[in-house]
C-alpha cells in the first residue's frame, strides 16, 4: 500500500526479516498502514528469529494457520525448556491453547 502524496504512513518497520514481516502482517490485519524498510537487496543468508516457543506460535497463529516447521527450524532438543512442549506436539498444543 502506497500512501497518497502528502499522506503519512503511521508505522515504519525497519527490517524485512521474520519479525518485521510478521509485524507488518499483523498491523495490516487490524487495518493499520505500515511501510517496511530493508537495507539488503536479497534475503539475509544467516538464520534470524530462531527462538520458537508457545508465545511465538500464538503470534504466528494470529497471522494464519500454525506453520509447518522444518527440522532445522525445530532446533535441537536442548532448545526447549522443561515448560515448553516439544515441537512435535505444537500443533496439538496450539489447538488446545486458548
Amino acid at each position: 500500500m502506497t500512501p497518497a502524496p502528502g499522506e503519512r504512513t503511521p508505522v515504519a518497520i525497519i527490517g524485512a526479516g521474520p519479525v518485521g514481516l510478521v509485524a507488518a502482517l499483523l498491523l495490516a490485519r487490524y487495518g493499520v498502514p505500515s511501510e517496511v524498510f530493508e537495507r539488503h537487496p536479497a534475503p539475509y543468508p544467516l538464520p534470524r528469529a530462531v527462538h520458537m516457543d508457545d508465545e511465538v506460535m500464538r503470534i504466528l497463529q494470529a497471522v494464519e494457520e500454525p506453520p509447518t516447521l522444518s527440522r532445522p527450524a525445530a532446533g535441537p532438543p536442548s532448545a526447549c525448556s522443561s515448560s515448553t512442549p516439544s515441537t512435535a506436539s505444537w500443533p496439538a498444543f496450539c489447538a488446545t491453547t486458548p
